[in-house]
């Protein structure tokens, strides 16, 4: 079991891998627009445009002071 992670992304695994090995901290952000089914599509094109907007708010709070 792996804490404190909501998702996995395969393509991320090398990144996660080499920064382990060097223990380098590191954190990725992914925002999920769909689930895997018939209305993927759609669910993309409505929702992939919201994931700038919680991505800025989510690096303010990082940075912030």
């Amino acid at each position: 079991m792996v804490r404190g992670v909501d998702v996995v992304d395969m393509e991320l695994f090398a990144i996660a891998a080499i920064a382990y090995e060097h223990r380098i901290p590191w954190q990725s952000f992914k925002y999920i627009t769909d689930d895997a089914n018939e209305h993927s599509g759609d669910d993309w094109q409505a929702k992939v445009h919201h994931g700038q907007d919680l991505f800025l708010g989510a690096l303010s709070k990082i940075l912030a002071p």
